[in-house]
């Protein structure tokens, strides 16, 4: 193994977690409850040690620029899709997350087809990091209370609900920005067809 693929190696790994952290919230037992926000803290963890490795020593490649984000997203709406599962948030949270996720994601590849790469900026980061911390402090809160015959009103729950809907605005209100400063990459007129020239 070379030591330039680690980063590539801790998001397979990081992708390989997501089902494993999602299998055992969904158990009875304290003990996996709490397994499971140990394995999600630690992939989420890894997001940063492999973006780290890879900025120190150049350990940049293609597919990592690719599947590193697209790893990130599929855990953190997840994860957030299992805490909506449990009925502690309203469905269109999820969404309203997934939406903004592919909107993004459309903007930077119709950069890519025109040879614009759009890195990640600190707004990407901030909502990143705000994602995390929710979800984290969710699977926190399951391994405290269980996810089953929770009260509702209960202070743990609360606190994850408005961080929800707190990083919800925040990632719309980030994800327009992005939109409304990179607008050209899908407002400039295509060049004329063959046919009409």
């Amino acid at each position: 193994m070379q030591a330039r693929s680690i980063p590539n190696i801790l998001t397979v790994l990081r992708l390989m977690s997501c089902p494993i952290f999602m299998v055992l919230a969904q158990q009875g037992p304290e003990w996996m409850r709490w397994a499971a926000w140990a394995v999600l803290v630690v992939s989420l963890t890894t997001d940063v040690v492999d973006g780290a490795l890879a900025r120190k020593y150049q350990w940049v490649s293609k597919i990592g620029v690719y599947l590193d984000p697209a790893v990130d997203k599929i855990v953190l709406l997840s994860a957030f899709y299992q805490i909506m599962y449990w009925n502690w948030l309203p469905l269109w949270v999820p969404i309203v997350l997934m939406v903004r996720e592919l909107l993004v994601n459309a903007i930077r590849s119709g950069g890519a087809m025109e040879g614009r790469l759009v890195p990640a900026n600190w707004m990407g980061k901030s909502k990143a990091l705000a994602m995390s911390l929710t979800v984290g402090t969710g699977y926190f809160v399951n391994g405290l209370r269980g996810h089953t015959h929770v009260n509702m009103s209960d202070p743990w729950i609360i606190v994850v609900q408005w961080m929800s809907y707190g990083t919800t605005a925040l990632s719309v209100f980030f994800g327009f920005t992005f939109i409304y400063k990179l607008r050209g990459i899908f407002l400039d007129s295509l060049p004329p067809s063959p046919s009409e020239k």
